[in-house]
């Protein structure tokens, strides 16, 4: 039994390998997070799955624990993750974001065509946090 991690654009796909055969994995994905002007190195952890036949016996607990540390090791000051509800309460994580969804009907976004306005869009930029905000 060992964990693997291989890197990946914006982040890091971690493992739990037995006998060579992958069977819990789980992706951090590296993040800035700021409150004000203080930037905190954060982790995202997403996509955690055990494949169905090894469910039960542990194995996503151990790539949990074992990537907590991992991220403590490297400095991350956040670890944050959206999922199961009271899934990962067991791993010390609470509910601190609410799930949302933007939605814009077909006929917006229809006449919003219609209008032939141009838009644009650019990488976020510093200069923009007092109008986000």
């Amino acid at each position: 039994m060992k964990i693997v991690m291989h890197e990946r654009q914006g982040g890091h796909y971690r493992a739990l390998e037995i006998d060579g055969e992958e069977v819990s994995h789980l992706g951090i994905y590296d993040y800035t997070m700021r409150i004000g002007p203080v930037r905190f190195k954060m982790g995202g952890i997403g996509g955690v799955a055990t494949h169905g036949r090894h469910r039960r016996k542990g194995y996503s607990r151990i790539v949990m624990e074992d990537s907590i540390r991992w991220m403590a090791q490297e400095g991350y000051d956040v670890t944050i993750l959206s999922g199961i509800e009271h899934f990962y309460e067991k791993f010390d994580f609470a509910c601190c974001m609410q799930q949302c969804v933007a939605r814009v009907r077909t006929r917006d976004a229809e006449t919003a065509l219609a209008e032939k306005r141009s838009f644009t869009t650019r990488p976020l930029e510093d200069a923009d946090w007092p109008a986000i905000i």
